[in-house]
């Protein structure tokens, strides 16, 4: 089973393209229940959509032991809608390969949670947010998922492929970018990490375009009372 592990680089501000070398809690709860569904013949894969500064989400999934790590890229991808931002990760997924695709259910900066259930539109697969465990059952690749939605638990049966939207899960220690010695982790200088553009993609991409003369700006005006029906016909006419 090839599991797919949504990551990203949280922004240190919402203006800023600075990006922290760390991972969401769902995008860590997410990565902890990958490696603990893996087995022998399963392989862990993050993946990931931006700019190069992207790359340190994806080295600590490769730290924490991820088999693979792929960054789609494109330079529209960073600031886009997260349906745009869906339609991207689609693409370059359906080129990877998946059974089951793992995302947190938002990240710790924009906080959105948009980006899962897109990529499960452009994929039309079955989604599920709010997960807080998953375990095997043992028939075929069935899934046993808790979904927690407030103060109430409840349990589902889940045939990958599909996507799921994790809130908590295992408690997964991510390694330093550095060892005690100072030269980088081996996990991280033996796994390159793969590179997809858009160009090599089947799925329809829509860029986001917008003419400058559908963009108005926004002015202030002052309240008015109408008078009567005549008044509102009138102000109706002159918007027009």
């Amino acid at each position: 089973m090839r599991i797919i592990v949504l990551v990203k680089s949280p922004h240190a501000a919402p203006q800023r393209d600075e990006t922290l070398p760390s991972l969401s809690p769902g995008d860590r709860a997410a990565l902890a229940t990958a490696l603990q569904l893996r087995d022998e013949s399963d392989q862990a894969i993050a993946v990931t959509a931006g700019p190069e500064a992207d790359d340190q989400a994806l080295r600590l999934a490769l730290r924490a032991g991820a088999n693979h790590a792929v960054r789609v890229i494109d330079p529209t991808v960073r600031g886009v809608d997260q349906r745009t931002l869906g339609t991207v990760l689609a693409g370059g997924l359906r080129l990877v390969g998946f059974d089951l695709i793992l995302a947190g259910q938002s990240s710790a900066d924009w906080a959105s949670g948009g980006a899962g259930p897109a990529v499960a539109h452009m994929l039309r697969l079955p989604h599920v947010t709010g997960v807080v465990q998953i375990t095997r059952t043992g028939v075929d690749q069935e899934l046993h998922v808790r979904h927690q939605r407030e103060r109430m638990s409840i349990e589902l049966l889940v045939q990958p492929p599909a996507v799921l939207m994790m809130t908590r899960g295992p408690f997964l220690e991510l390694p330093a970018a550095e060892s005690d010695s100072g030269t980088p982790a081996e996990s991280s200088s033996e796994t390159p990490i793969e590179l997809l553009s858009l160009s090599e993609m089947t799925l329809p991409f829509r860029r986001p375009l917008v003419a400058q003369h559908q963009l108005r700006p926004l002015t202030r005006s002052t309240a008015r009372m109408l008078d009567g029906i005549d008044g509102l016909v009138d102000l109706l006419q002159r918007w027009r």
